[in-house]
């Protein structure tokens, strides 16, 4: 967008200060007629008038603008989140081991323990 406003703003330039197809000038020659004499006089008056190279040094700088715009931003649209699959959860049963077939040892219940008359006592009053 940049590169296309610049190309704009320059070509307009060049056209309204004249559209001169030769060589960038820095002065203008002006004649005019006296009007009591009838003399041509010429003269010089200090402006710039853009020429043909100003108009191609502009596209250059353009066609830069615009083919740089295309090389550095490229890698950043491109990149994107990859995401990763969720483990999904297991069906099975696992797989019996020979840890698992040997044998354990039952846990033994305790027995309730007992408790002492007078706090048996107390509560029961």
């Amino acid at each position: 967008m940049i590169a296309l406003a610049a190309l704009i703003a320059t070509s307009l330039f060049w056209y309204t200060q004249g559209a001169h197809t030769g060589w960038t000038q820095r002065v203008q020659s002006t004649a005019r007629v006296d009007p009591l004499t009838g003399i041509e006089i010429s003269g010089k008056l200090p402006r710039i008038i853009p020429g043909v190279d100003f108009l191609g040094g502009s596209i250059a700088v353009v066609v830069f603008l615009f083919v740089i715009s295309f090389s550095g931003g490229s890698r950043r649209r491109r990149r994107t989140e990859q995401l990763v699959p969720l483990a999904e959860p297991e069906t099975e049963e696992p797989k019996a081991t020979a840890k698992d077939t040997e044998t354990e040892p039952e846990p033994v219940e305790s027995e309730p323990e007992t408790e002492p008359d007078d706090d048996r006592a107390n509560r029961l009053t």
